[in-house]
C-alpha cells in the first residue's frame, strides 16, 4: 500500500448534472414526448371547441340583425307598431321575446361547458403529471438498492462504462474503489439480520456523505460497496480511500434496542491513468479489467489483515479470503 497523505484537489467532471453528479442526457425522454401529445390533443379539442361557439354568438347575431332590420323595413310609424308587424305570421315582439330566451340558453350551455372543458382539462394535466411522477419513480426503482438507497450493480455498469468512455475520449483519469465490510457475517449471526440491514444503510449514508456529487456509489453485492471516481488519480484515490477506512473506522453504529457496534472496512483501489495498459481494451474488456484489479486489490486487504487500504499494482493475483 503507498503512503498516504493529505487530500489534493480532485477535478470535477465536465458534462454532468451539479445536483446529482448524472452525465447530463442528449436525448429527451420517451415520456415527455407521449405527454406533449396529450397536450397537442387538448389543444385541439379547445379550438374546435371555439369555432363551435363562435358559429353560435355569429347565428344569434344574424337573427338579432334580420329582427332589427325587419323593424326597419316594416315601415310602421313608431316603435311600437313595428313591434307589432308580423313576420312570417309572427309579430315581431314574440320573435324578439323568442331570440332573447335563446341568447341567454346559449349563453348558459357556454358557460357550463367552458366550465366542464376547464375541469376536464384540469384533470388531464393531473393525470398527466401524475403519469410522470409514476414513470420518474420506476425509472428510480430500477435502478436503486433497496435497502442502501445506493445505486444497483445494473446501474453502476452503465455509469462505470460511461465514464470509461468519457476517460478514453478526454484522456483524463478514472478511478474505482471496492469496500468490504469485516466480519460482516459475524454481524449476522450475533445480532441478527435485521441489524445487518442498519449496518449496511448506514455505511451507506456515511460513504455517500464523504463523497463529492459527481463520485457514484453503488451497492455491488452483499455487503461490497464500490465507489467511481472520476477525475481522479490513483494517488488521490488511495487518499480518499483512506478517508473512508477511518471513518468507517471511528463510526459507532446504532442497532436498535440501545445496542451499538463498531464495523471496519477493507478497501481495494483500482485506477485508470492516460495513457495505460487498458487503452488497448475494447470497452467491455476495460470494465471488467477496472473491476478485475480492484477487487485483487480488494481480496489483499482482506488477506492482510482487514481494515485496510491496497493498491491493484501491489496486489497479488486474485484470490478467494474468508470474509
Amino acid at each position: 500500500m503507498r503512503e498516504v497523505g493529505a487530500e489534493p484537489p480532485r477535478g470535477e467532471s465536465p458534462g454532468r448534472d451539479a445536483a446529482t453528479g448524472a452525465p447530463l442526457a442528449l436525448d429527451p425522454l420517451a415520456g415527455d414526448a407521449a405527454v406533449a401529445g396529450a397536450g397537442l390533443d387538448v389543444g385541439g379539442a379547445r379550438m374546435r371547441r371555439v369555432v363551435r361557439e363562435r358559429w353560435v354568438v355569429l347565428a344569434g347575431a344574424l337573427l338579432a340583425a334580420a329582427v332589427v332590420a325587419a323593424m326597419e323595413l316594416s315601415g310602421a310609424s313608431d316603435r311600437a307598431t313595428a313591434w307589432r308587424t308580423p313576420v312570417l305570421g309572427v309579430p315581431l315582439h314574440v320573435w324578439g321575446f323568442g331570440i332573447t330566451v335563446f341568447a341567454a340558453a346559449l349563453l348558459l350551455q357556454m358557460t357550463l361547458s367552458a366550465r366542464v372543458a376547464s375541469g376536464r382539462e384540469r384533470r388531464l394535466v393531473s393525470t398527466a403529471a401524475a403519469l410522470r411522477g409514476a414513470r420518474a419513480e420506476l425509472q428510480r426503482l430500477a435502478v436503486t438498492d433497496a435497502l442502501t438507497g445506493l445505486l444497483n450493480r445494473r446501474a453502476f455498469f452503465e455509469r462505470l462504462g460511461a465514464e470509461l468512455r468519457r476517460s478514453a475520449r478526454y484522456e483524463r483519469p478514472l478511478a474505482l474503489l471496492m469496500l468490504d465490510l469485516d466480519h460482516f457475517k459475524r454481524v449476522n449471526d450475533e445480532h441478527g439480520h435485521p441489524a445487518g440491514d442498519r449496518v449496511l444503510a448506514q455505511t451507506a449514508t456515511a460513504i455517500g456523505a464523504a463523497l463529492r456529487t459527481s463520485d457514484v456509489v453503488a451497492r455491488y453485492g452483499g455487503e461490497e460497496l464500490v465507489v467511481l471516481l472520476p477525475e481522479t488519480t490513483c494517488a488521490e484515490a488511495e487518499v480518499v480511500a483512506e478517508k473512508l477506512r477511518a471513518a468507517m473506522a471511528g463510526q459507532l453504529f446504532a442497532l436498535g434496542g440501545g445496542e451499538a457496534l463498531r464495523v471496519t472496512v477493507s478497501v481495494g483501489v483500482a485506477a485508470l491513468e492516460r495513457p495505460g495498459p487498458l487503452d488497448a481494451l475494447a470497452p467491455d474488456d476495460a470494465e471488467r479489467e477496472l473491476v478485475r484489479l480492484a477487487d485483487d486489490a480488494l481480496y489483499a486487504a482482506k488477506r492482510g489483515g482487514r481494515n485496510r487500504v491496497v493498491t491493484a499494482p501491489s496486489a497479488p493475483p486474485s484470490a478467494a479470503a474468508d470474509a
